[in-house]
């Protein structure tokens, strides 16, 4: 069965990118030609050029669709676009990368033949050309050693399942004021009810010192994770259990398809333990300027946030 006689929103979900927004539409749009979808951005509390450099490119392209929301705000864009789109598929990307042509239909087939699944992904990968020497060691510290889990960057998921955890924690969506918007949705699929795909989306890393904001916004991001999770009784046995290390290494090792690969990206783990060991105090310095983790800290990007791809 493909995709042809399915119905698809491509999610495009901006703040202030104007610098980016036209080359990621026009990406998307000039590698899936095969495929019938509606591409809207939802262009959350912009002070740029954002909406009208989406609304310039509608007279080019009939599918595209600009949706201007006065509040800023990831989960809020994503909360907008989950309840106007009631097609079986939904694909979300960020504003700011490029992904491999045909990934709208490698992310809807694998969805649409297999009905027990609930989420794609493509994977991250940094751009291969034009970054200085740091963010592309940046880059190589954050690769993977196996992804096994959703990328924000750039997936898609089938309606109808969360449709239905959203009605059983009577929640609208992603909470409002959440950081971790898309560390939400993952946790919200269960364990093999993932496909993470061979497509790849390509962004542009940080520096050395945007990566060490990185670790402490994840820290905070986390303990906020659970404290909602907690008050709205989700179920995650398991979630925020950090697994021994040998043994994760063990279990990753032995079902790698590619035992080359997986040693090239355990010697990046192992470069991102050493930085997080020599940055330990500076990463603490600034998870403890992020205050308190309180319900909503949609403050807290502003402050961590790459400055490298705006």
């Amino acid at each position: 069965m493909s995709t042809s006689n399915q119905t698809i929103t491509v999610c495009i979900l901006a703040y202030n990118e104007q610098t980016h927004i036209e080359n990621s539409i026009k990406n998307i749009i000039e590698g899936n030609k095969d495929i019938k979808y509606s591409l809207k951005v939802y262009a959350n509390g912009c002070t740029d050029n954002t909406v009208q450099i989406v609304k310039n490119l509608e007279k080019i392209y009939p599918n595209l669709e600009a949706k201007e929301l006065n509040t800023a705000g990831k989960p809020n864009a994503w909360n907008t676009a989950f309840a106007e789109n009631k097609t079986d598929i939904l694909m979300f990307s960020d504003a700011d990368i490029i992904v491999e042509a045909g990934s709208i239909k490698t992310l809807s087939d694998s969805l649409v033949n297999n009905k027990e699944m609930m989420a794609s992904t493509a994977q991250y990968t940094p751009f291969e050309n034009g970054l200085s020497f740091q963010k592309k060691f940046t880059g190589f510290m954050q690769l993977p050693i196996e992804q096994e889990y959703l990328t924000g960057h750039f997936y898609a998921i089938r309606r109808a399942p969360f449709d239905e955890i959203f009605k059983k924690y009577n929640i609208d969506g992603i909470p409002k004021g959440l950081v971790g918007e898309d560390y939400f949705i993952d946790l919200l699929i269960p364990e093999g009810k993932l496909v993470v795909t061979d497509k790849k989306c390509f962004y542009e890393p940080g520096t050395i010192e945007e990566y060490a904001k990185y670790f402490a916004r994840i820290r905070w991001q986390n303990q906020q994770m659970q404290n909602v999770f907690e008050k709205l009784n989700i179920d995650c046995e398991g979630c925020f259990v950090r697994k021994n290390t040998f043994i994760l290494l063990k279990e990753k090792w032995g079902h790698s398809r590619n035992r080359l690969i997986y040693l090239s990206r355990l010697i990046s783990a192992v470069f991102r333990h050493i930085f997080l060991f020599l940055y330990k105090n500076r990463i603490n310095t600034f998870y403890e300027a992020l205050g308190p983790v309180i319900e909503k800290g949609n403050h807290i990007l502003r402050e961590t946030r790459s400055d490298s791809t705006k």
